[in-house]
């Protein structure tokens, strides 16, 4: 499987490669960065990989699901991480899933948020006609 993504030729064929991508292109700020089908694909390929059942795996096939519209496959895959999350004893990641599953039963998708750092500019204009 191809998608031209160099981790890919640096590290083929690890859930762990696949499932990272997939989040990327799944819950992306940037719209157009985003690439739900792709997510999909890379998403389910991680969960092929890894021949077994992982949380972290799920919530990224839950979230590329919801990227692409599919919001009852998005909230299978997001009920099932979160039992598993639960059981591991992860609570933190138990607490992020069960925010994502609230945006898919709500019909949403996630997408992360912008890091401070690339947050938008002040509007410079205004500022600059205040301190005049």
């Amino acid at each position: 499987m191809d998608s031209g993504d160099p981790e890919l030729r640096v590290r083929p064929d690890t859930a762990e490669t696949y499932n990272n991508l997939a989040w990327l292109r799944a819950t992306d700020p940037e719209e157009r960065n985003r690439n739900g089908t792709e997510a999909v694909r890379l998403a389910r390929h991680a969960v092929l990989l890894f021949k077994g059942v992982n949380a972290s795996l799920l919530d990224t096939l839950a979230a590329a699901y919801a990227e692409v519209g599919q919001f009852p496959e998005a909230i299978s895959n997001a009920e099932r991480a979160l039992k598993l999350a639960r059981a591991d004893g992860n609570q933190a990641l138990a607490e992020e899933i069960q925010a994502r599953l609230a945006l898919y039963r709500a019909r949403q998708a996630f997408h992360r948020p912008f890091p401070e750092a690339q947050a938008a500019p002040p509007d410079r204009a205004r500022a600059g006609a205040q301190s005049e």
